[in-house]
């Protein structure tokens, strides 16, 4: 099979595995999220492995991505001290493990990015949980489908526009692909999904849900570069190969994960 067909087969499995989990009951859906959170986590620090060529400690990011994600699962009374106790353990076990496995000059970069991961898919990204509610169906998801969406649009208008009008780079030095007027494109599309979707599902007047479709457009942008910039770093072209044709779970939710908080923040403002 050509590799358009790979791809394209891999998100429709993708797209329809991940909704069906999101839709069945609230457990199933706080593990297709804490999948994210976990491998996501398991990825990046794989990649800080790589760059140090230390040996294959990423699963300690993954326990730790867990741990976190913990806090989030339906029915589990943890206390609310909770995420400090996983914070603190976390970064006590990477001080270890550099201090176990490194050479010196190598120990604290090591330790720094992986405390970084940390905290952005511990503390961060673990705001899709938040975008999530107790009721069953789309009425538990609604937050979390419309950023979704508006990411998902933003990600077709940019190649979309890139594609028929990208000449300028806009950082050339990150990623060879992103342009300044696929930039554009993908900014107008999400501007049009939120301004749709917004009104429609949380009441937001119509102003304010196109100010949000642009911002949740450019920081969905932005989150793409800044795992481009950890693989870039790294010397790697994707995350992982477990998706086929598309790379790894942070080649495909880099921008969702880091959006989240935003869309969270502003929908709790907005509607």
């Amino acid at each position: 099979m050509s590799n358009l067909t790979v791809r394209t087969l891999s998100a429709i499995v993708l797209t329809l595995g991940g909704f069906a989990a999101l839709l069945l009951n609230v457990h199933s859906r706080w593990i297709a999220i804490a999948l994210i959170i976990i491998i996501g986590s398991w990825e990046l620090s794989r990649l800080v492995d790589r760059k140090f060529g230390s040996p294959h400690l990423a699963w300690f990011s993954a326990l730790s991505a867990f741990g976190f994600s913990l806090t989030y699962f339906p029915g589990l009374a943890l206390p609310e001290y909770w995420i400090w106790i996983v914070s603190i353990l976390s970064l006590v076990g990477y001080v270890l493990l550099g201090f176990r496995h490194l050479d010196i000059e190598l120990m604290a970069p090591w330790i720094l990015m992986n405390g970084f991961i940390c905290a952005y898919m511990g503390l961060w990204a673990t705001r899709l949980f938040a975008l999530m509610g107790p009721e069953l169906g789309w009425a538990g998801i609604l937050p979390l489908a419309f950023t979704i969406i508006c990411v998902a649009v933003e990600d077709i208008g940019a190649y979309a526009a890139g594609r028929m009008w990208g000449r300028r780079k806009l950082a050339p030095s990150i990623s060879s692909k992103k342009t300044v007027a696929g930039t554009i494109g993908g900014t107008v599309a999400g501007m049009v999904a939120a301004g749709i979707l917004g009104p429609m599902f949380f009441g937001i007047p119509m102003g304010p849900a196109l100010i949000f479709g642009a911002v949740l457009a450019l920081l969905a942008a932005v989150g793409d570069l800044f795992i481009s910039v950890v693989k870039r770093y790294a010397g790697a072209k994707d995350t992982s190969q477990l998706i086929p044709g598309h790379g790894g779970i942070m080649d495909r939710f880099d921008a969702l994960t880091f959006v989240a908080p935003i869309a969270w923040l502003g929908l709790k403002l907005l509607s």
